[in-house]
């Protein structure tokens, strides 16, 4: 089932109670696309979870995630705190917070024995190759250079995407500067199975339009 993903990063539009408001409003279109097999899903702030998760029908996945078990880790995002405030899965080493390998692994061996889903994003077909041995449950490939931007990995580098579903299979997700139809369709066509997408839906004037845009190209 193919997967989209709003992540909501720490974009005003996607904190608290805003945060709250784009979760609904990406809710309710989600219900009206239900008969279409997408996997509508929003990954949102630590602190966000619980305030959201029981709010909405579609996942809430955390924006990440540490490897350390219960103890001595302050600061840390501990796997078994964001699945009790309601979060059903997790995305790690995005762009904007990488991760040592070392980690990357031990967070998905640690994500296998709770069963709960965690999201890989890798910048390069050597790293994904790397993590897949693990299955993590999807890898997102994204290029940090376009993330935010307004040119998409899938019309910029249609060919990566290409080479990362050859060697990764079916859980391969494009991510970084997916904005409108003709990007979300590009990546479709190149055999992604999703796409991960957060400034053109948070910060857009108009979420709902945007995102039934978005989906439309599925």
């Amino acid at each position: 089932m193919p997967l989209f993903i709003v992540n909501f990063k720490t974009y005003e539009n996607g904190t608290g109670k805003k945060a709250l408001r784009l979760a609904k409003i990406i809710d309710k279109v989600a219900v009206d696309f239900q008969d279409t097999d997408i996997d509508v899903v929003i990954a949102v702030q630590p602190a966000d979870i619980r305030l959201i998760a029981d709010k909405v029908s579609i996942p809430v996945f955390a924006q990440h995630v540490d490897p350390t078990t219960c103890g001595s880790n302050t600061g840390s995002v501990l796997l078994e705190s964001v699945i009790e405030a309601g979060a059903r899965g997790a995305i790690i080493n995005h762009s904007e917070h990488r991760m040592k390998l070392e980690d990357i692994k031990k967070t998905i061996r640690r994500a296998k024995k709770l069963d709960f889903p965690v999201i890989v994003c890798v910048d390069k077909l050597s790293l994904g190759e790397k993590v897949s041995n693990l299955r993590p449950d999807f890898i997102a490939i994204e290029l940090p250079e376009l993330i935010g931007g307004k040119k998409s990995i899938s019309l910029v580098k249609p060919n990566l995407i290409k080479k990362c579903v050859k060697a990764l299979g079916n859980r391969v997700i494009a991510g970084s500067g997916i904005r409108g139809f003709d990007d979300v369709k590009k990546a479709i066509d190149l055999g992604a199975n999703g796409v991960l997408v957060a400034n053109a839906i948070v910060n857009a004037k108009k979420p709902e339009k945007v995102l039934k845009d978005l989906l439309t190209a599925f």
